[in-house]
């Protein structure tokens, strides 16, 4: 047995079919020319725009583990104690 210290990032993967008012599609449209890469809500750029700061919450209530079609994992950090 090994005592480890294990830093993984979990990904998953959600299709939306939806109707959106105009301001979040909007938002949607910032986040995506903002952000291609994504962000989290441990981004440094995170309040700095409102319009993606709007489009991802909404897509935090929208998004939820159990509608995930398909899940990644990336071990960042692997360290035997």
């Amino acid at each position: 047995m090994k005592k480890i210290n294990l830093q993984v990032k979990v990904s998953y993967t959600v299709n939306l079919d939806c109707e959106v008012t105009d301001e979040i599609f909007e938002a949607l449209e910032s986040m995506q020319e903002e952000f291609p890469l994504g962000m989290d809500n441990n981004d440094s750029n995170f309040s700095a725009s409102d319009n993606a700061n709007k489009a991802f919450e909404w897509l935090n209530d929208k998004c939820n583990e159990n509608d995930a079609n398909s899940w990644s994992f990336e071990i960042e950090d692997l360290e035997e104690e």
